[in-house]
């Protein structure tokens, strides 16, 4: 919904496998206004997409809250942004990041739950054990053949966001080599972004829309 009202030109898609949360995000598109609605939709679609069909290579921009702590298999997400993404699409996911210790797990429990059920407080600590470093999600870009394209940092106490922008001819591009590898890793190597890019990432961070999951 943020999306599609920050950008009134755009056409938005979201994708969702869980029927009742569509049905939530369906009742709330039938209040909004005439215009919002004429301009956003939802489908309901599984990972890994084995035909995106008429969505291949169609959107501008790919999005993804909270989702990658919850796949057995992380490889269908970057798939999925490679499959979706057209070529110069801009790429923003932000997920939690896995704490470096399990003390510090439980001390972001007693801190964000505080005064939860204990079956929330289970489900995030949960989360947060599946949740993955930086470094394990800078090597899922390596093997999809994204890590030149994006880049991985931490963002806050929690979390983790990926970013960049998809090449021309993103799902042609050969596995990185050792020294291109290093090269990535550096931190003096910058990552460059359009100034379209900086802006919807800086706009990402001013609202927070991706952590409000609206």
């Amino acid at each position: 919904f943020r999306l599609a009202r920050r950008w009134p030109q755009a056409n938005v898609l979201g994708i969702d496998g869980a029927p009742r949360m569509l049905a939530v995000a369906r009742g709330r598109l039938a209040a909004a206004a005439p215009e919002l609605a004429a301009r956003l939709r939802f489908e309901e679609a599984l990972l890994p997409l084995a035909a995106p069909g008429s969505l291949a290579a169609g959107f501008s921009a790919v999005v993804s809250n909270s989702l990658l702590h919850h796949l057995h298999d992380p490889a269908v997400l970057w798939q999925a942004v490679a499959q979706l993404g057209a070529p110069g699409a801009f790429v923003y996911i932000q997920d939690l990041r896995r704490p470096a210790s399990p003390e510090a797990v439980e001390a972001l429990v007693v801190s964000r739950m505080e005064g939860a059920p204990e079956l929330l407080r289970h489900d995030y600590r949960a989360s947060l054990h599946a949740a993955f470093s930086p470094e394990e999600v800078e090597l899922q870009l390596q093997q999809a053949g994204l890590a030149a394209q994006l880049k991985v940092a931490p963002l806050q106490e929690r979390y983790l966001e990926v970013w960049g922008r998809l090449n021309k001819h993103q799902a042609e591009q050969p596995p990185l080599n050792g020294a291109q590898r290093r090269e990535l890793n550096d931190p003096r190597r910058g990552h460059k972004l359009s100034s379209k890019s900086a802006k919807i990432r800086d706009w990402f961070h001013a609202n927070g829309a991706i952590s409000m999951g609206t």
